[in-house]
């Protein structure tokens, strides 16, 4: 029997603010590259599987699109190799979306303490987000508590 971890997160993205007034462009855009992601990603698995979408507005989202993940995996106590291709691959969909904000819990069956990652965007980033065209998020603040 061998270890597990648990890791879930949300995603969180602004209204959009740039002159087109379609205040559900960024959240249409999300959407699409979400259901773009592969089904049967490699091990560690950042693939469609593990996002779950909001349901369109007023129901499932009023202002910001909140976009969940998860999944329970097998974990390596004696390595962290797989945890940094795992984060590696979760940062190369961050890049392709449009978010204000990125919550990621992980819970490891022999840590006694749950592991926080926060992702915030940099100034730049946040005005290319609203920028004519907008560019996804290229860089952030990552925590980890």
């Amino acid at each position: 029997m061998g270890h597990e971890v648990v890791i879930y997160g949300v995603i969180v993205a602004p209204m959009y603010a740039g002159d087109d007034c379609d205040p559900m462009r960024l959240h249409i855009r999300n959407e699409q590259i979400i259901r773009s992601l592969p089904r049967d990603g490699d091990w560690p698995w950042v693939d469609l599987s593990i996002f779950a979408l909001p349901g369109p507005q007023p129901m499932g989202t009023y202002r910001r699109q909140v976009i969940h993940f998860g999944l329970s995996i097998k974990d390596d106590p004696g390595s962290e190799t797989w945890l940094a291709t795992w984060l590696e691959k979760f940062e190369n969909v961050l890049r392709l979306l449009f978010w204000s904000s990125a919550r990621l819990h992980m819970e490891r069956d022999f840590e006694a303490r749950r592991r926080e990652y926060t992702w915030t965007p940099s100034e730049q980033a946040r005005a290319a987000m609203n920028a004519d065209p907008p560019e996804p998020v290229g860089s952030w603040e990552q925590v980890c508590a």
